[in-house]
């Protein structure tokens, strides 16, 4: 569960915000912003999704 957590939002973005890395880490301070965008970018087509489906 915990290699599932780190690819989460909050914890991916937290790694843009570290200045020394973590060892147990899986992102790294390019990754983790890069997750997080992902993460972003999904958020938005669902709401697009999903407007378009329930708007005139």
């Amino acid at each position: 569960m915990r290699a599932v957590a780190q690819f989460l939002p909050d914890v991916a973005g937290e790694h843009a915000l570290r200045l020394v890395p973590r060892e147990d880490a899986v992102l790294g301070p390019w990754t983790g912003p890069l997750v997080l965008s992902l993460w972003t970018a999904a958020a938005v087509f669902g709401g697009h999704v999903s407007l378009s489906r329930r708007d005139a």
